[in-house]
């Protein structure tokens, strides 16, 4: 099950098949994944960027690394070439930078926010994420998520923990109660109604409105080339494509063998 973005209607992410593996772009996250294991992901900084447009990235076995790494692996690599991202998901960057699809211009580097949107951000005001069917107020100075309606809990930043790649925020929700919880380490199954809730890491930070605000002359209009973002959507995984649903399934498989012991030493007998 990979996630879909919902802005109004359902958007289903892009796309793309290598070999016998599928790999998601993903925009608003600035990655590509694989579908169905969101711990393998690189990021668009990672990438090397192409003379003549696009970005490259190697596979290595059914690893995604930089090109860096093209040639310190194994001997099953592969270099993976990906057009500019207006091309491969002109909609996604439109939503990112606040913009027409029309309006958007050949190469990824020329991208420019809506003038709003920047005035929006410096004055602190109108950032919110979707978790699911919810949308959150963003506190970027207390640092925690107030649901609009009022049902559920605040969600604070240091409640959150760091995904593997070190460059997002993840933690585990119950659907139903609209909670945040904490899953034991220990676990045997599953809780019920529970996700994967993954955040963006700069979700929290307002750096270029702080900035601003010590800055109060500096022109506004430079800031349009970074990518501004007001509504964020965040990504919801099954618990079967999580850390903590990795480990349940490892201790299940140890716990098998520990009682096929257990039954044979109840039925004969132990003997030294």
């Amino acid at each position: 099950m990979e996630e879909i973005i919902r802005e109004g209607s359902s958007r289903e992410l892009p796309a793309f098949r290598i070999g016998r593996m599928d790999l998601v772009v993903d925009v608003l996250f600035s990655e590509i994944r694989e579908k169905g294991h969101p711990e393998n992901c690189i990021s668009l900084e990672d990438m090397d960027k192409r003379p003549n447009g696009g970005y490259s990235f190697v596979l290595d076995g059914d690893c995604l690394l930089p090109s860096y790494a093209m040639g310190s692996g194994s001997l099953h690599q592969v270099e993976v070439n990906v057009p500019e991202m207006v091309k491969f998901d002109p909609e996604g960057m439109a939503l990112k930078y606040g913009v027409k699809v029309t309006d958007l211009p050949a190469r990824d580097m020329d991208c420019k926010c809506d003038r709003v949107l920047v005035d929006q951000l410096l004055d602190g005001t109108g950032i919110a994420i979707k978790i699911i069917d919810q949308i959150y107020q963003v506190d970027t100075v207390v640092e925690n998520l107030r649901p609009i309606d009022g049902h559920g809990g605040m969600i604070a930043k240091h409640d959150l923990d760091w995904s593997p790649d070190m460059e997002k925020f993840f933690f585990y929700f119950d659907t139903e109660n609209k909670q945040t919880i904490k899953i034991p380490e220990n676990s045997l199954e599953p809780p019920k109604n529970a996700v994967m809730v993954v955040l963006p890491y700069d979700l929290f930070s307002n750096s270029i409105g702080s900035f601003v605000s010590r800055n109060p002359g500096i022109n506004r209009d430079f800031f349009s080339r970074f990518p501004v973002q007001l509504n964020f959507e965040s990504r919801i995984y099954p618990l079967s494509q999580s850390p903590i649903g990795q480990l349940i399934r490892e201790q299940q498989q140890q716990k098998i063998p520990a009682e096929e012991d257990h039954n044979r030493i109840n039925k004969r007998g132990l003997h030294i």
